[in-house]
C-alpha cells in the first residue's frame, strides 16, 4: 500500500499555491500515493475535496469560532485517514497544521514574503501575528520555502534559525512553455507596431507590478 499524504489548503480557486498542490497530489497519484485534500474553505462542493467551512468571514468573532472548529474537523480527518505525510499550503492551514497531534512527518509551504504580506495589518495584530507565525514555523521539521527571499525573510524578519527551512522554488516546464509560446492567437489581434508585455498576477505590493512599469520606462527611454 502507497503512503497516505493530507493535504491542507486555506482554499482552492485560482493561485500558484493551489496550481502547485493540485499537480503534487497528480503526480503522487501516478506513483501509487493515497492522497487526501482537505479545504479550509469551500465555497464549491466538489467530491475530490473535504473541507472544513463553506466561507471564510471578517467577523473576528465568528473567525476565531472557525479555527476552532477546522481544528477539529482536522483531527477527525486525520484520526480516520492515519496519514503518512501532513503536507500545508498557506498560513491558515500552516499554523494549524503545525499544532495538529498526529505522528505523520509535517512539511508546511510558504509563498509570500510574510512581512509584506501582514504590513497591512495594524501594528499590535501584526506583532501578534509575527510571534504566532514564529511560533508554529518553529514546531515543524520540514519548511519549505518557495525562494530564498522567503527563506531570507522568515530569518531576518521572524528570527527563525533556518535549520528546518529548505528552499524549493515552484516548478517552470521550458519545454511546454516553449510549444504554447509558437501557438497562434485568436483571442485579439496583435498590433506589430506595438510591444507587449503581459503580467500575471494579483494586485499586491509583494507581487511589485510597478517593476513593470520600470521595465516600460526603461524599454522606452
Amino acid at each position: 500500500m502507497g503512503k497516505r499524504v493530507l493535504f491542507i489548503i486555506d482554499q482552492i480557486k485560482t493561485g500558484g499555491a493551489e496550481k502547485i498542490l493540485l499537480e503534487y497530489d497528480k503526480y503522487l497519484l501516478s506513483h501509487g500515493y493515497k492522497t487526501k485534500i482537505f479545504v479550509l474553505y469551500n465555497d464549491n462542493d466538489n467530491e475530490r475535496y473535504e473541507y472544513g467551512c463553506r466561507a471564510n468571514t471578517s467577523n473576528i468573532i465568528v473567525k476565531t469560532i472557525q479555527q476552532f472548529k477546522l481544528y477539529w474537523k482536522l483531527r477527525t480527518v486525520i484520526n480516520n485517514y492515519k496519514p503518512d505525510v501532513l503536507f500545508s499550503f498557506l498560513e491558515r492551514s500552516n499554523i494549524l497544521a503545525s499544532w495538529l497531534p498526529t505522528t505523520a512527518i509535517k512539511v508546511v509551504t510558504v509563498h509570500n514574503i510574510l512581512s509584506i504580506q501582514y504590513k497591512k495589518l495594524h501594528p499590535i495584530l501584526f506583532r501578534i501575528m509575527k510571534k504566532v507565525i514564529r511560533t508554529c514555523y518553529s514546531r515543524v521539521p520540514i519548511l519549505i520555502a518557495v525562494s530564498n527571499s522567503i527563506k531570507c525573510d522568515l530569518m531576518k524578519k521572524y528570527n527563525l534559525a533556518g535549520d528546518n527551512i529548505i528552499v524549493v522554488t515552484n516548478k517552470t516546464d521550458p519545454f511546454k512553455i516553449e510549444i504554447a509560446s509558437n501557438e497562434p492567437i485568436f483571442e485579439f489581434e496583435w498590433d506589430h507596431n506595438a510591444k507587449y508585455l503581459i503580467n500575471i498576477g494579483r494586485f499586491c505590493h509583494q507581487k511589485a507590478q510597478w517593476k513593470v512599469i520600470k521595465t516600460i520606462n526603461v524599454s522606452s527611454g
